[in-house]
């Protein structure tokens, strides 16, 4: 951030990001342009991954949304 009487944030600029929990399909390519289209960074979750690897990459990161299709995110809820 640049002090002074014009003072920028540089981090009102930054691309915020996005997680996308699919597996690969039309849905998944859909969605990462549309992120792309944004403006915005995606980052991909494999649902293949087991689901501490995934908690720890989206707690480790900055990830203001996780997008899931309907397939995974009913695995995601039974298996809790």
């Amino acid at each position: 951030m640049i002090e002074g009487p014009l003072s920028i944030d540089q981090s009102a600029n930054a691309p915020r990001i996005v997680g996308i929990y699919m597996v690969p399909s039309v849905e998944y390519i859909i969605s990462v342009l549309s992120v792309m289209r944004c403006g915005e960074a995606f980052m991909p979750l494999d649902p293949s991954w087991p689901k501490e690897r995934v908690l720890s990459v989206v707690s480790s990161s900055a990830v203001n949304l996780i997008l899931c299709d309907s397939i995974c995110l009913m695995e995601t809820a039974v298996t809790r």
